[in-house]
């Protein structure tokens, strides 16, 4: 090999190796700012991502207004007249059971001077209310709404579906099962057929 082949070989390995170097420097200023990097990130509170769950409004009761510390639901109760059901609104305190405090509501009948009737007999009681989770709603009354019931298939009806549709204006109740002192009976007065479980009736409520 030529002294002038020689030196260019020697160079080139001299720039060979100062690539190296450089490269190498590079290469652990990387993992030097990596692990800065992890040790930052140890060091800092983990935030859970929310739940997609956690972003949305339950639809169980979207349809039923609060009004400050209660909540505001219908009551349906006799026409004036008697041939329907007319709503009226009442807000009411919360509780862990809405659905027994509202029949306690309209046990109570409608507010003074409204010119409405009430939908249940006089007397009657409030024994046990249990919504399923199908959406079946079962409410028990005492003897009195069968015993001091004024007859009369329109009377019926309406007493009938009073207690139906109070019920499920919840979006929890389907349908609704009423008994008489914990018993399925078949009629109140003879005409409807209550042994089955109701669906609500929008015919009979009046605008």
């Amino acid at each position: 090999m030529s002294q002038r082949n020689a030196k260019w070989l020697v160079l080139l390995l001299i720039v060979c190796m100062i690539g190296i170097l450089l490269s190498g420097c590079g290469v652990l200023d990387k993992l030097k700012a990596w692990k800065e990097g992890q040790v930052e990130s140890e060091n800092e509170e983990i935030t859970p991502p929310v739940e997609e769950s956690e972003l949305q409004v339950p639809a169980a009761e979207k349809k039923d207004e609060v009004v400050g510390k209660g909540k505001q639901i219908m009551l349906y109760f006799i026409s004036a007249d008697g041939s329907s059901l007319t709503k009226q609104e009442r807000t009411i305190s919360i509780t862990e059971s809405i659905a027994r405090k509202t029949i306690e509501e309209l046990i109570k009948g409608p507010d003074e001077g409204s010119g409405l009737l009430a939908s249940l007999p006089e007397g009657t009681e409030l024994l046990d209310i249990n919504i399923k989770s199908d959406g079946l709603c079962i409410v028990d009354f005492s003897n009195d709404l069968v015993y001091n019931h004024p007859g009369g298939a329109q009377n019926e009806e309406l007493t009938v579906y009073s207690i139906v549709n109070t019920l499920t204006q919840f979006s929890s109740v389907k349908e609704v099962k009423i008994l008489v002192n914990g018993c399925e009976i078949e009629t109140l007065a003879g005409h409807l057929d209550i042994s089955e479980t109701m669906s609500r009736n929008e015919d009979i409520i009046t605008p």
